[in-house]
């Protein structure tokens, strides 16, 4: 039963994300601010479930993930290309 719903909370968190990334390309930062305002603070998207959620739309090929430079010029990737 906490395999089902992990599985569940996965997929939902999967599908906001690309939701978001359809509307316009986001780094991780962005998308946590981004599900914050949507849900009006209801979702609390941590770091820990958000990159994995990345790296897993990333390998099924569902995003592509690139890099440029961040506001204050430094590296940072931004997943776009859904």
């Amino acid at each position: 039963m906490a395999e089902q719903r992990a599985e569940l909370l996965q997929g939902t968190l999967d599908l906001i994300v690309l939701k978001l990334l359809l509307a316009s390309p986001a780094n991780g930062w962005d998308l946590t601010q981004s599900i914050q305002v949507v849900s009006k603070g209801a979702l609390d998207v941590n770091y820990g479930s958000l990159y994995p959620a990345l790296r897993r739309l990333e390998a099924k090929g569902r995003i592509r993930g690139r890099w440029g430079a961040s506001e204050n010029n430094r590296r940072a990737r931004s997943d776009a290309d859904v």
